[in-house]
């Protein structure tokens, strides 16, 4: 469906994560968030504040085999464990790929499920 779809939780953002329902295109840059943007993002989560929209591609039939898609990072050390891992989509159902808000949500799932 085209157009502005309803909000969803934190929760549920990182649960589609965990299950490969969000991947990361091969174009997209990598994760390049310093400490004091992660700050700020949880210090807007805990004053209600929004943290804007993201942009987002549902990928399927050919498109799956015609591009390259990464996981989301699980672990992190800045300057030597900073690229995301391939995941195969040949056989994956379809999924969507983030196109704008990889940022945050990178954030999110290292400070709440990373290691």
């Amino acid at each position: 469906m085209a157009g502005f779809q309803p909000a969803i939780t934190i929760n549920e953002a990182m649960q589609r994560i965990k299950n490969n329902e969000y991947l990361l295109p091969a174009f997209q840059r990598e994760y390049v968030w310093k400490p004091w943007q992660i700050e700020e993002l949880f210090d807007s989560l805990m004053r209600g504040y929004p943290i804007s929209s993201m942009l987002f591609w549902q990928v399927k039939d050919e498109s799956k085999t015609a591009w390259k898609f990464y996981r989301f990072l699980e672990y992190y050390r800045e300057r030597y464990h900073t690229h995301n891992d391939y995941f195969n989509t040949s056989n994956h159902k379809d999924f969507y790929a983030v196109l704008d808000g990889q940022q945050r949500l990178t954030s999110l799932y290292l400070a709440l499920f990373g290691h």
